[in-house]
């Protein structure tokens, strides 16, 4: 997990994927989507801490404007799997 830094298996993590064609970013993708990936855990804790580090934008290279987009997308993903 790119937020707390601990190592789980690939099912209990998000993968955010940026694509090598398009620089399209997918949450959660097929395993044939290929591109640079980082996984964050289903915790609100580990989403602030990705925030604060800048790690997307880091990562990805991505404008503030986008960001926040794949946080929103972030945020009900953790809070459905948290139901």
């Amino acid at each position: 997990c790119q937020g707390c830094g601990q190592i789980f298996d690939r099912n209990n993590l998000i993968k955010i994927t940026k694509s090598l064609k398009n620089s399209e970013i997918k949450i959660n993708p097929p395993s044939s989507f290929l591109g640079r990936s980082l996984y964050l855990c289903y915790s609100f804790e580990c989403l602030k801490t990705l925030i604060k580090k800048k790690r997307l934008i880091r990562e990805f290279k991505l404008d503030k404007e986008k960001e926040t987009e794949i946080i929103k997308e972030l945020e009900k993903i953790i809070s459905n799997f948290l139901r």
